[in-house]
């Protein structure tokens, strides 16, 4: 079956303009990502991002002139791909993060304060604040206040639920118990 001339064009156009929406979905969703954060929050978000992925420059960007400033210092110093797997190694043992949206305080006009705990397995949390100042609609990390370490309530690891431990914490359990294995209640 031999498709028409007129088939052709139209198959042609229908082609051409999936292919349109495709490239302008790709952009939208690549331009979410790049674009300047809208919130404090999200300029924090990108920021852990940044560290993870050992991105110097999405890194740098979430910080003010004066900050951002001395960070290149550093980085010229010691090489970008240095400060990039500095990034990543700090990233590394992290096991996760948080804001404390009960800790975030507006300052002045613009400018923000907010606090994040980190999370580390085999050693003490931290907790760091961060001001942040809106300028021309971006947010951006103007303050890195030092970090506090504490002692989390329950160490990063321990089940949740005892009973649903893996079997070799419940052997570990039980040996601690002095018994041969069975649970006592």
């Amino acid at each position: 079956m031999s498709v028409s001339a007129e088939n052709r064009k139209r198959l042609l156009a229908i082609g051409a303009t999936a292919a349109v929406v495709m490239v302008a979905f790709a952009f939208a969703t690549r331009g979410g990502r790049d674009a300047a954060p809208e919130t404090p929050e999200q300029c924090i978000e990108r920021m852990f991002e940044a560290l993870q992925a050992g991105d110097v420059e999405a890194y740098l960007s979430c910080f003010d002139e004066n900050l951002q400033r001395r960070l290149r210092h550093e980085v010229q110093q010691g090489g970008e791909r240095d400060f990039a797997s500095y990034l990543r190694s700090q990233a590394e043992e992290l096991k996760g993060w948080a804001i404390r949206r009960d800790l975030t305080e507006e300052l002045e006009s613009g400018r923000v304060r907010i606090v994040v705990e980190r999370v580390y397995a085999g050693r003490p949390w931290e907790r760091q604040a961060y001001r942040l100042q809106n300028t021309a609609g971006v947010w951006k990390v103007y303050h890195i206040e030092p970090a506090e370490l504490f002692e989390p309530p329950v160490p990063y690891g321990t089940p949740a639920f005892p009973d649903a431990a893996p079997p070799q914490i419940e052997r570990e359990q039980a040996q601690k118990r002095g018994a041969g294995g069975g649970r006592s209640r």
